[in-house]
């Protein structure tokens, strides 16, 4: 195997390793962060799947994860809201002239 050729071998382990590493951070928002070192990128997307509760039929895991990661907010990503937010004016206040004060 010539120079050339290594080295195109490695940079392909390295996008498939970077693919798999952005897939399992991704992932990590939802279920939280696991161990991924031994997987590649179709066995971590196996993976979230199974901990997500998702019912994919074999071999379509990765579709399945990249649709459901595109469509349901991280748990970090559903914290409060803006303040005033859900009732268009300041709550603190409302809650306070509620009270009196």
């Amino acid at each position: 195997m010539n120079t050339s050729t290594k080295n195109h071998a490695a940079a392909a382990v390295i996008r498939r390793m970077a693919a798999r590493d952005r897939l399992a951070a991704q992932l990590a928002e939802h279920i939280g962060t696991f161990d991924h070192a031994d997987m590649d990128e179709q066995q971590v997307a196996a993976y979230g799947c199974r901990r997500l509760g998702l019912k994919v039929p074999r071999g379509h895991e990765s579709t399945a994860l990249s649709v459901y990661l595109r469509t349901h907010q991280a748990a970090g990503d559903r914290g409060a809201a803006e303040p005033g937010a859900m009732d268009g004016g300041d709550w603190l206040d409302k809650q306070a002239a509620a009270l009196g004060r």
